[in-house]
């Protein structure tokens, strides 16, 4: 019996090990919330995510301050490139439906990278960004008239360029309403 010992717990950490890569690699279950647009469209969104605070923003004629920025979340693109990647099209979809349900809403979509490369690399990746967001929704019917786009790579940084996570607070796509 003191033989198997050793084997079985060997065994267990193993399974130990194939259970925290299978639920690390998991996203996080976000509690969401129903929102319901003008013309009948229902969403749902993750509570306090960009496009939950977008549509709450744009149905309440109380607030009518504009402009007003929002930093995307749950968007994100291929390293060093203008590829929105799979896991983003949910957002996406919310957001060119929230656009349609307010027609007289007109943006600017702002790119932000961190300091990591050549300044005007960043910059130009950071306007290529913004550009690809209003292409891609621009192709989902939102006329071009209503959104201008702007990249100001490493200029505006929101937290450090010194740790991992203060670059990719950094690393952002911003859409400012305009007008509303």
């Amino acid at each position: 019996m003191n033989k198997f010992v050793p084997l079985l717990l060997a065994l267990l950490l193993v399974c130990g090990i194939l259970y925290l890569v299978h639920t690390c690699g998991e996203p996080s279950q976000e509690l969401m919330t129903k929102i319901s647009l003008p013309g009948g469209v229902d969403l749902s969104v993750p509570e306090g995510s960009f496009n939950f605070k977008l549509a709450q923003f744009l149905a309440d004629a109380q607030d009518a301050a504009v402009p007003r920025t929002f930093v995307f979340d749950h968007l994100n693109f291929a390293s060093a490139s203008t590829q929105i990647t799979p896991e983003s099209q949910h957002t996406m979809e919310d957001l060119t439906a929230i656009l349609k349900a307010y027609p007289a809403v007109n943006v600017r979509l702002e790119g932000h990278t961190d300091n990591v490369g050549a300044k005007e690399a960043n910059k130009a990746l950071s306007e290529s960004r913004a550009v690809a967001i209003r292409m891609r929704l621009e192709a989902s019917g939102i006329t071009a008239n209503r959104m201008e786009t702007a990249g100001w790579g490493e200029e505006r940084p929101i937290a450090s360029n010194d740790t991992p996570e203060g670059r990719a607070q950094n690393r952002r796509l911003e859409m400012t309403v305009l007008s509303k």
